[in-house]
């Protein structure tokens, strides 16, 4: 995915967990889910703002992900059922597409450094 690319598909981000992130204000427990929606809007937003620390965005977004996949076994634990009348089967949905869109980033940092350092390094098998 071309850098261009790869910001249009960040300010997407950004503005979409916004958006999730204020419709938490009327949640029984506003201050973790609009706190986790908000760290993939930093996360993007500082890939954006610094694109040269792409290390620095990849361990981050790492992190997020396994904290997220982390939160989202555990909820899942807590379903009663799969009905999306359930808050804690909305919440982990919530879960869910953050730890995806937590680790599309970081995936696409990987990719990024793996082609350059294969680059830098001669070796052409891996593009």
């Amino acid at each position: 995915m071309d850098l261009r690319i790869m910001k249009f598909f960040s300010i997407l981000t950004i503005l979409i967990w916004l958006v999730f992130a204020g419709l938490q204000w009327n949640d029984p427990d506003p201050w973790l889910w609009i706190s986790i929606y908000m760290s993939v809007v930093v996360l993007y937003a500082g890939f954006i703002i610094y694109p040269t620390k792409m290390k620095i965005w990849f361990h981050v977004s790492w992190v997020l992900s396994v904290l997220f996949l982390a939160g989202t076994i555990f909820a899942a634990t807590l379903i009663p059922n799969f009905s999306f009348d359930d808050e804690v089967t909305r919440e982990t949905g919530g879960l869910i597409l953050s730890t995806i869109w937590s680790g599309i980033l970081g995936y696409w940092i990987y990719k990024k450094i793996q082609i350059k350092s294969s680059v830098i390094f001669g070796n052409s098998a891996s593009l």
